[in-house]
């Protein structure tokens, strides 16, 4: 049995795109963007992030039936990454979803895009990262035990009326699954990520 490369085989780029430094792994399809980092410190963060996240996503093939890409040369890594924004394809591919999630994530804001003349959509590479981390923490909440708040607990921690944070939630603004009961609640943990 051939032994799995290591984590480290995996080129990894980094390039500026706007205020972000987008830091990216194309054979495993992670990425990761931070704002412009003003430290040395700050850089070695957002590669301690794309690592860790390399780590998890080879451990996430080890435990599936899909075969685990092969490193490839930093040549081929570097044609691959285009600066040209991506279709709602391309972006369904990268995260895992499908087509139709990414339009009607995009048709709710969850994700920022741009529409063409023909009406298709485009995403830029710090959206599609920002979508995927935020599509993977929420997933998290989902496997791990997690306390669930009210639309009224929500509205009392942003701030703001029950009928606005319903709004919210309804719209697909703030994550949120139905109870037993048919209730709207949100993972607690999801207000420390979610600004609104």
């Amino acid at each position: 049995m051939k032994k799995r490369a290591s984590v480290l085989e995996y080129p990894v780029t980094i390039k500026q795109v706007g205020e972000y430094m987008v830091f990216s792994t194309p054979d495993l399809v992670t990425t990761v963007a931070i704002t412009l980092p003003k430290t040395s410190k700050e850089v070695l963060e957002g590669l301690a992030r794309i690592w860790k996240k390399n780590k998890e996503r080879l451990r996430d093939f080890d435990e599936s039936t899909i075969k685990t890409p092969s490193p490839s040369r930093i040549r081929e890594t570097q044609e691959r990454k285009s600066e040209k924004p991506l279709t709602s394809q391309q972006v369904a591919r990268l995260c895992g979803k499908s087509k139709m999630t990414i339009i009607r994530a995009a048709e709710k804001g969850l994700i920022k895009g741009t529409r063409t003349e023909g009406g298709h959509w485009r995403f830029e590479w710090p959206e599609v990262t920002r979508y995927q981390e935020l599509a993977s923490q929420v997933a998290g909440f989902k496997k791990a035990e997690t306390e669930w708040l009210t639309p009224i607990e929500c509205a009392r921690i942003w701030g703001v009326s029950v009928n606005t944070a319903r709004n919210w939630i309804d719209s697909g603004k703030v994550y949120s699954e139905k109870s037993e009961g048919g209730h709207r609640r949100v993972p607690k943990r999801l207000l420390e990520i979610v600004k609104l």
